[in-house]
């Protein structure tokens, strides 16, 4: 974990002790198996670093090409949008639109490298204990949640959900970071 995350999570686990912890339970069908999952904030640190160097990697080979000098597909945006049905979730995908195709793709990329091989290490089984064992466990069900269309619309809008909420949370102990500067600012 990088020195960008510390501060932002020694905050954040404070505001979770505080009110109450981030995260999302879903439902996966995986096999043909029903399993109740979740996906927690303090988790997600163990990938947000990974999922951003990836992102970083291919931004630059989509830039290499001049994508970004070219728009975003839209039609592809509005097909990624729709598979969207959770409202939450379609919210936040909303607020990320792609500024050029080099970063739609980028974002593609990244997308999938978390779901195939980042998520599959922090699913967790709703009492706590991990859903996959091993790092062979890891990649039976990355490959299946990027290659089954119902997985991946499900993981896809659980992440995004949760992502959402990791960033609204980031606003607010910035808000209040800023309101407490003032506030000693003014008594001095």
């Amino acid at each position: 974990m990088g020195n960008v995350y510390k501060t932002d999570f020694m905050q954040l686990v404070r505001k979770a002790n505080k009110e109450q912890e981030i995260f999302e339970d879903f439902e996966l069908t995986i096999y043909e198996q029903t399993y109740k999952l979740r996906i927690s904030m303090p988790d997600i640190f163990d990938i947000l670093e990974e999922q951003q160097i990836e992102r970083s990697a291919a931004l630059a080979r989509c830039r290499e090409r001049g994508l970004d000098q070219l728009e975003p597909d839209e039609a592809k945006w509005q097909k990624q949008l729709e598979d969207v049905t959770d409202p939450e979730a379609r919210k936040e995908l909303e607020k990320n639109k792609p500024q050029t195709l080099a970063h739609q793709n980028a974002d593609e990329i990244a997308r999938l490298a978390t779901i195939r091989t980042l998520l599959p290490k922090i699913i967790k089984y709703q009492d706590g204990s991990f859903l996959c064992k091993n790092s062979e466990e890891q990649k039976a069900v990355g490959k299946y949640m990027a290659n089954n269309g119902q997985a991946l619309k499900i993981i896809t809008e659980v992440w995004v959900k949760i992502m959402g909420r990791y960033s609204k949370t980031q606003e607010t102990i910035k808000n209040s970071s800023t309101e407490s500067k003032d506030q000693n600012s003014d008594s001095k």
